[in-house]
C-alpha cells in the first residue's frame, strides 16, 4: 500500500500546530504558486504548489483563533 504524504499533510500540519509548546518555532516552507516556468524548473513544482494551497488553508487569522498562533517577523525577536 502507497501512502501518499502530500494527502497527509494537512492532519500532520494540523496535529503539529495544536502541539507547539509556548515560544519560538521556525517552520521552513516552500510554497510557490503553479506557472510553467516552476514546472520547467523545479522538479518538486508539485510539492511546492500543494504547501501552497495547504498554506492558504491554514492562514494568520485560522493560526490565530484555532491554534494560539501569532505570526512573527525577525524584527520581533529583537
Amino acid at each position: 500500500m502507497r501512502i501518499d504524504i502530500i494527502t497527509l499533510l494537512p492532519e500532520l500540519l494540523d496535529s503539529f500546530l495544536k502541539n507547539l509548546k509556548d515560544g519560538v518555532t521556525e517552520l521552513h516552507v516552500h510554497p510557490c504558486v503553479y506557472s510553467e516556468n516552476l514546472k520547467k524548473y523545479n522538479p518538486f513544482w508539485e510539492n511546492r504548489v500543494h504547501e501552497y494551497e495547504l498554506f492558504k488553508e491554514f492562514g494568520a487569522d485560522r493560526l490565530k483563533t484555532d491554534y494560539g498562533i501569532t505570526l512573527i517577523s525577525y524584527q520581533d525577536l529583537k
